[in-house]
């Protein structure tokens, strides 16, 4: 994303949009379970935080569906 810092909000909104549906995002997502959580087991929880913090990385939209569930 920060290759995109002098370009316009729509072609950052556009690129990502795209980090829900394509790539590292999308296999990230795909991943989590129905409940909302990745991993099982005694450290679930810090599992499903390094998920989210690397989305966040990634760009994922915080106003997105994706980042909603």
């Amino acid at each position: 994303m920060r290759d995109l810092a002098d370009e316009s909000p729509s072609a950052i909104a556009t690129e990502r949009s795209r980090v829900a549906t394509q790539g590292w995002g999308a296999q990230l997502l795909a991943s989590q379970s129905p409940s909302g959580k990745w991993g099982d087991g005694p450290n679930w929880d810090l599992i499903t935080l390094y998920s989210l913090v690397a989305l966040m990385d990634l760009g994922l939209d915080p106003a997105s569906n994706q980042a909603a569930r």
